[in-house]
């Protein structure tokens, strides 16, 4: 009886520390997948920067140089470039700052 008093003081953390961040973080991935646009400017979660192309249900086709695109996996966008921030001359800020 008096493991059953305990359960919810690990469960109801948890649930807020683990479970709730993860599916936010989903939802928010879920949303920038399905707001890509030919054309945007991504970034791979690889660190490859590139153009879309073409978009399919799965893939996307990715212009990273000129005449050289390479076909991904949709779930291996990381970011979408505009998102970024921008710093006062217009490039975006290092991840190591």
């Amino acid at each position: 009886m008096q493991l059953l008093f305990w359960i919810p003081f690990l469960v109801i953390p948890f649930w807020f520390f683990i479970v709730l961040p993860q599916r936010r973080q989903t939802q928010a991935a879920d949303l920038m997948h399905g707001r890509l646009v030919q054309g945007d400017e991504i970034i791979m979660t690889s660190g490859v920067f590139g153009t879309i192309v073409r978009l399919d249900e799965a893939t996307i086709d990715l212009e990273i140089a000129p005449s050289v695109v390479i076909t991904i996996d949709r779930r291996a966008v990381g970011r979408i470039v505009a998102d970024l921030p921008s710093l006062p001359n217009g490039t975006p800020p290092s991840e190591e700052n």
